[in-house]
């Protein structure tokens, strides 16, 4: 108990002390590079309400992001929690390649008596394909509009049709992780390494898609991931609004 204990301790310290560090290593990597006094002369370009509403657009979608996310861990890990580990893994996919902060996220988060990390991970998965699908789905929306015949859609049918797959295969394995376990323990009833590694892994796997089986936590992780997609193009449009009209056609 006492173990169990020290390691939950050390695990909600890992989820402060990690993103803190990241950040401030990533802070200085920044601006040993820039130079501070043009930075701030660009700055000045953009209008004081346009911070305003670009940071209020910003912060609206990262929280509903990590609201998905929240959902798809089924509520087991505290919405803060959720917060600081999203905040150190997209930190964690900006310094290191292949996207290792998807990784991280699931280290962080690996609580004995909460969640595993195949658990975790499992749940960041679902919502990377929720992100390729809404990805396509926004592309094309808004660039055909835009590019007309020279947009060739051909890639993006592509994503879309893989994500539509890859959910529909998930939900299936969620659907049926019962029957799966079942299967695998009677197909390994002989070795003692598949009950006792194989099996609890791909349990642990599994339950990290059984949201999908779930509609109402399904509909409100997609809607509110899908309502982020939609404050991220405002931050984006109020800023290069701001860059790319006059001042004295925008008001200003």
């Amino acid at each position: 108990m006492t173990n169990k204990k020290a390691k939950s301790i050390r695990g909600k310290l890992l989820r402060w002390i990690v993103p803190l560090l990241i950040s401030g290593i990533a802070i200085w990597l920044i601006l040993r590079n820039i130079d501070i006094a043009e930075f701030a002369s660009n700055l000045t370009l953009i209008q004081w309400h346009t911070y305003l509403l670009a940071s209020a657009a910003y912060f609206l979608s990262f929280f509903l992001r990590v609201f998905c996310w929240h959902i798809l861990l089924r509520r087991k890990i505290s919405y803060r929690d959720t917060f600081f580990t999203m905040g150190a893994g997209y930190l964690l996919n900006n310094i290191f390649p292949f996207r290792l902060g998807e990784i991280g996220r699931a280290v962080l988060l690996d609580e004995p008596d909460q969640t595993s990390i195949l658990e975790v991970f499992s749940s960041v998965i679902v919502e990377r394909i929720f992100d390729v699908f809404l990805a396509a789905v926004f592309i094309l929306s808004v660039l055909p509009r835009i590019l007309g015949d020279e947009f060739d859609q051909s890639l993006i049918m592509i994503a879309l049709i893989l994500a539509s797959f890859g959910l529909i295969l998930l939900f299936i394995l969620a659907k049926f992780r019962i029957q799966i376990r079942a299967w695998l323990l009677h197909w390994g009833e002989r070795s003692n390494f598949v009950k006792n590694w194989v099996v609890p892994k791909v349990s642990h796997a599994l339950e990290g898609f059984s949201v999908l089986t779930n509609p109402r936590a399904f509909l409100l992780a997609f809607g509110s991931l899908a309502m982020s997609w939609g404050f991220a193009f405002l931050q984006n449009f109020i800023i290069f609004r701001d860059l790319c009209i006059p001042t004295h056609l925008s008001g200003g």
